[in-house]
C-alpha cells in the first residue's frame, strides 16, 4: 500500500482516467492566446437577482447579481478573476503559516515579472508543446536552476555566483500581451513575460541577463498582494485549442508547488451572513418588489428567508519525501 493512500491528497497519486488530456500528443497543436473578456457574455449575466439586507434596517442592503465566473465573459470576468485572487491568496497565507509552524522562514512576499527572449518564446507559445516547453524553461529560470557557461567568469561577477540567485517557490502568472499606445490609442500585442509572486531574491540584472538571456524586474513589496494577484488575472494569457482553455492562468512551484504542499480535504459549507451594525443574520428579499433605487420602499419587500451562501473550506498540509508521509499540519482557508 502507498504511505499515502490513507490520506486525500492533491495531486493523486496517480493520474485519473477521466481527467487525462484528449489531445493528441503525437501532433503539435497550435494555440491561440487571447485575454479576459474577449467572448460574449451568457442571458442573465449581470442581472440582479435579489436583495439581501438587515431585517432590522440596520444596515444598507446589497445587491446581488447572476454571475457566471468566467474568464471569456465581459460581464462577469471581474468576478472570475475575484475569484480566483482568493484562491491563490488563500494558498499563499496558508503556506505562509505551515512553514512558519516547522520553523522555515519565506521571508516576504514580492513581485517580479520574468520576460524571455521574444522571438523565440512567441514561436513556441504557439503550440501546446511549445508552450508546456516555455513554462517549464521559465520554472527553472526562475527557481536558478540553470547551467553556467564556461565563460561565466569573465562577465559576471564572483558574488553573484556564490550567493543563493532564485526564488524558493510561489506562483507564477503568464501573460501573452502587452500593451502600447499607437497615436493616443492603446494596442495590445504579443509580448509573452511570467509575473511571479514568490519568495527569495535573484541575482544582479545585468548578470542574470548574462547568463540566461531573460529580463526581470523586481517590482518590490506590493501593498496588497491580493490587489496585485487581481490585477494580474484581469489581462492574464488564455490558451485555447478550438475554443477550449487548455492551460491555467497561475502555476505553483517551489516550496507552495502541489508536490510540497498538498490538500488535505476541500468541503464546502454553507454560511449565515451577518449585519456588520446589529449582528442580526441578512435576510434575502424578492427583487421584484424592489422598485426604488434608493431602498425607500422596503417595507414592501417580499422576505425570502435568510441569506446564506457557500464557501470552500481547504485544508492544506506540507509533504515530507524524505520520510515518504505527510507532515501532520493543518491550516483552514475560507472564501466564496
Amino acid at each position: 500500500m502507498h504511505p499515502l493512500s490513507s490520506f486525500v491528497v492533491y495531486p493523486a497519486i496517480e493520474q485519473s482516467k477521466t481527467t487525462q488530456n484528449t489531445l493528441n500528443p503525437t501532433v503539435s497543436v497550435s494555440v491561440s492566446w487571447k485575454m479576459p473578456k474577449w467572448g460574449a457574455a451568457r442571458d442573465g449575466c449581470g442581472d440582479v437577482s435579489g436583495v439581501k439586507a438587515c431585517p432590522n434596517g440596520d444596515d444598507k442592503p446589497g445587491l446581488l447579481h447572476n454571475r457566471c465566473f468566467r474568464p471569456e465573459c465581459p460581464v462577469c470576468y471581474g468576478s472570475w478573476a475575484n475569484r480566483d485572487a482568493g484562491h491563490i491568496l488563500d494558498r499563499i497565507e496558508s503556506g505562509e503559516r505551515l512553514y512558519h509552524k516547522v520553523g522555515k522562514k519565506l521571508y516576504r512576499i514580492r513581485h517580479y515579472a520574468f520576460s524571455p527572449p521574444q522571438d523565440w518564446a512567441v514561436r513556441l507559445m504557439n503550440t501546446v508543446d511549445g508552450y508546456k516547453e516555455l513554462r517549464s524553461e521559465a520554472v527553472n529560470i526562475i527557481k536558478g536552476e540553470f547551467s553556467l557557461p564556461s565563460w561565466w567568469w569573465i562577465d559576471v561577477p564572483y558574488t553573484d555566483i556564490i550567493k543563493p540567485h532564485g526564488l524558493s517557490g510561489g506562483c507564477i502568472i503568464f501573460h501573452s500581451h502587452r500593451k502600447k499606445f499607437v497615436l493616443g490609442v492603446p494596442v495590445w500585442y504579443y509580448s509573452p513575460h511570467f509575473h511571479v509572486m514568490g519568495y527569495g531574491y535573484v541575482m544582479c540584472a545585468d548578470s542574470f541577463y548574462r547568463l540566461t538571456g531573460w529580463v526581470y524586474k523586481n517590482k518590490g513589496v506590493r501593498n496588497t498582494v491580493y490587489g496585485t494577484i487581481f490585477y494580474l488575472l484581469t489581462h492574464a494569457g488564455l490558451g485555447y485549442v478550438d475554443d477550449r482553455r487548455v492551460f491555467h492562468c497561475d502555476t505553483w512551484f517551489g516550496v507552495m508547488g502541489y508536490s510540497r504542499m498538498v490538500i488535505k480535504s476541500d468541503v464546502h459549507r454553507v454560511v449565515y451572513e451577518k449585519c456588520k451594525v446589529c449582528a442580526a443574520d441578512l435576510h434575502l428579499y424578492d427583487v421584484g418588489w424592489c422598485k426604488k433605487s434608493d431602498f425607500s420602499d422596503r417595507e414592501n419587500w417580499q422576505d425570502v428567508g435568510y441569506y446564506v451562501r457557500v464557501v470552500r473550506v481547504r485544508t492544506f498540509m506540507l509533504r515530507n519525501y524524505r520520510k515518504h508521509k505527510v507532515v501532520c499540519l493543518r491550516v483552514d482557508g475560507e472564501y466564496g
